[in-house]
Order: structure tokens, then sequence, then C-alpha cells
């Protein structure tokens, strides 16, 4: 068990799978710029990551604002942000959690409105203090300046915090903060990525959360 009084959460692979708007909003992407797309399974490792490292790895730097402005266009202002779902047994843990006493946070480098929109409408923004996302001029995309930014805000002891996602920018993030990190083994990042990433657990469903973090 790894004592914390508070716990991050990453959103998109770790709370829900956005997989099917995120992908439908790349090609979308490809099609604006008159890119032949990949295959979308090729796109999946981008889930994830801020979206203009991934758009100046997909496009060129030269790219990444129109590639973010048509993202946007389809995933936001044609709410493929709501082609999504929840992972079942996500709401039992975060309640379990919240009921013995621990804040729980939402720290993803979505936009952070439209983290706030998908937590209303799936019914888990309920289980959380606050949801932190980046802004749309892309500042606090990066998720060790997410995590900084928090634990000034929120006044939290690195020490008394962990989080947990399921890429390496949430362990990297995590490790330059001070805090520990639990790689979330049902998203979209690897064991291997996790483990070298160093997180200091790996739970390969949402219910090992409550083991890890619970007492017995």
């Amino acid at each position: 068990m790894f004592e914390a009084d508070y716990v991050l959460f990453d959103l998109d692979g770790t709370l829900t799978d956005p997989k099917e708007g995120i992908i439908k909003s790349f090609l979308y992407v490809y099609e604006s710029l008159g890119i032949a797309p990949p295959p979308a399974n090729d796109l999946i490792r981008y889930i994830g990551p801020p979206l203009t490292r991934s758009f100046s790895a997909l496009f060129g730097p030269d790219r990444v604002e129109a590639a973010v402005n048509f993202y946007r266009r389809r995933y936001i202002d044609e709410e493929c942000m709501f082609e999504n779902f929840v992972y079942p047994e996500i709401p039992k843990v975060l309640s379990r959690l919240k009921l013995s006493g621990k804040a729980l946070f939402i720290s993803t480098s979505k936009i952070r409105l439209v983290a706030e929109r998908i937590a209303n409408r799936f019914n888990i923004s309920q289980y959380f203090k606050k949801i932190y996302g980046a802004e749309f001029d892309n500042s606090l995309s990066d998720k060790d300046e997410l995590i900084a930014y928090i634990l000034k805000d929120q006044k939290i002891p690195p020490s008394q915090a962990i989080i947990v996602g399921d890429r390496e920018d949430d362990i990297i993030g995590a490790k330059r903060n001070g805090l520990r990190a639990i790689g979330a083994c049902w998203g979209y990042g690897s064991r291997v990525e996790l483990k070298e990433a160093g997180a200091v657990a790996l739970a390969s469903k949402p219910d090992d959360l409550l083991t890890l973090l619970l007492p017995a």
C-alpha cells in the first residue's frame, strides 16, 4: 500500500477510453491538410501526449497551429469528445477512494474546459475536488508544468501525493515534481513504457488501485 492523501488522475486512457473520438479527429486533420492518413491503429500511440508534440511529429512544426485548429473544430465543436466512455470499474474505485478521505484531482493535458465537460457528461466530476488541464493557448499542457501548478495551487506536499496515469508523461511529470506514480496498464502506454519511466507500481486493472492505495 502507498500512503497518499492526494491522488491525481490522468483522464484519457486512465479514467476514460477516448479512442474513437480522438482517432476520428486525427483523421479529420489529415483530410483537412490534404495528407493521406496512415492506418488508424498507427495513430493510437499519440493518445495522451500534448497535441502540439504529437502534431509536430506527424505534420512538422510548420503545420502544428493549423493541425490543432482543425482538430479542435472536429473534437470540440462537433463534440467528438463525447465519443468516449468511462472504464467500467472507475466509478466504484473513485467512490471508494473519496469515501476513504482522499482528495482526488484530474490532471490532464487535454483542454481544461473540455475535461470538465467530459467529466460532467459521464457523471464522474462528483468525485473530484478540482479538474486541472491545459488552456487554449497550450499553457499547462506538459505534465511536469501542470503537476507543479496543481501542487502550488492546492498547497499539496509532494510526499503526500501520488499520480495515476497510463503514459510516460504522467510518470516523468510526477518524478520531476517529487511525486510517486502508478502506471495504469489498461490505457495506452505499455507496461515497459511505464516501468522504464519510473512508475513505483503497475495496476493491471482499475480495481488494483484499491489494493495499492487503501489499507487492507
